[in-house]
């Protein structure tokens, strides 16, 4: 039995993943780096909870809602 008939029998693994939930920022820094994007203040931007809250804490953002 090849690898690939081997894979396919395998029961397929279900993974619990948490609701994304957008949230609602402004830039207030000069200008902050997310990934390979770069954004000037007063940009309004839609992020990750996560990633606002991160951004808030840093003094980098405010979330509007």
């Amino acid at each position: 039995m090849s690898k690939a008939t081997a894979a396919n029998t395998e029961p397929e693994k279900k993974t619990e993943q948490a609701a994304v939930i957008d949230t609602n920022i402004l830039i207030l820094a000069k200008e902050v780096r997310i990934g390979r994007s770069t954004f000037l203040k007063g940009a309004h931007i839609r992020v990750t909870k996560e990633l606002a809250d991160k951004l808030e804490a840093d003094g980098k953002a405010s979330i509007i809602y």
